[in-house]
Formats: C-alpha cells, sequence, structure tokens
C-alpha cells in the first residue's frame, strides 16, 4: 500500500503536426478522400476539417464499406474526423467550382507540451479534374 510520486522537467516537446490534403474531383461528384493522421497526434482526439469554399459533407455509407473503415462526422461548415485504424474518410460532394478555394485540416494540442502551435494547421485545397 504504499505510494510515491515523481516529477521531473524536460526539454522534450510533443509537436503535432497536421498534413494537409487535396480534395479531387469534378464538379458535382461525391468523392471519398483518405484524411492524413497528424504527426505525433497518437489516437486521443479528433481532427477538425473546414472544408474549402464549394466543398460540403456528403453521406457516408459505412455498409458499402469494410468494417474497418472510419468516416468523419459532417458538423457546422466541415467535418469532425476520429482516429481509425487503417485511416479516416472523409466524402464529399463538390458542389461547384471556385478556384483558389482552401479550407484546413487541423489537430488540437495542449500548448504546455507542443509550444508550435502554427504547425496544428495545414491547408486543404481542391483539384477539379473536369
Amino acid at each position: 500500500m504504499a505510494k510515491g510520486e515523481l516529477a521531473f522537467d524536460t526539454d522534450q516537446i510533443h509537436d503535432v503536426q497536421a498534413v494537409g490534403f487535396a480534395i479531387k474531383g469534378k464538379v458535382g461528384q461525391v468523392v471519398e478522400v483518405d484524411v492524413p493522421w497528424p504527426r505525433n497526434f497518437g489516437a486521443g482526439g479528433d481532427v477538425r476539417v473546414a472544408l474549402p469554399e464549394g466543398v460540403s459533407t456528403a453521406p457516408a455509407h459505412p455498409e458499402d464499406h469494410p468494417s474497418e473503415m472510419t468516416f468523419c462526422r459532417p458538423v457546422d461548415g466541415g467535418a469532425s474526423c476520429p482516429w481509425g485504424q487503417y485511416g479516416t474518410t472523409l466524402v464529399v460532394r463538390i458542389d461547384k467550382r471556385v478556384d483558389g478555394a482552401r479550407g484546413t485540416v487541423s489537430a488540437p494540442s495542449d500548448p504546455a507540451v507542443d509550444p508550435h502551435q502554427e504547425n496544428n494547421s495545414a491547408p486543404v485545397t481542391v483539384e477539379y479534374t473536369d
């Protein structure tokens, strides 16, 4: 029934780094996109995606995919993407062409252990294949 405690300081940081990605397809097309998992993020939270203008979330149909797949959930203006053992899939519809439209993918982290908060977000772009 002993109890102990250990406190220490370290100069190690846990630098979470978001990884950007591109949504590729034609206007009017529903596409599935693999959301890259942030570096050093672990499995403790959701990645947030703010969609580029002209793109909206579309319904995912998990019953049409292997049971191991994990899908993002729609939230206002984008999606919340949980960690999945085999990746996370975002299902979107390219509603209209908006040249130069950009969104973001963000991974939250504790500023006390991740002083480099500026790389916790990365761009989400659209590549039109018309």
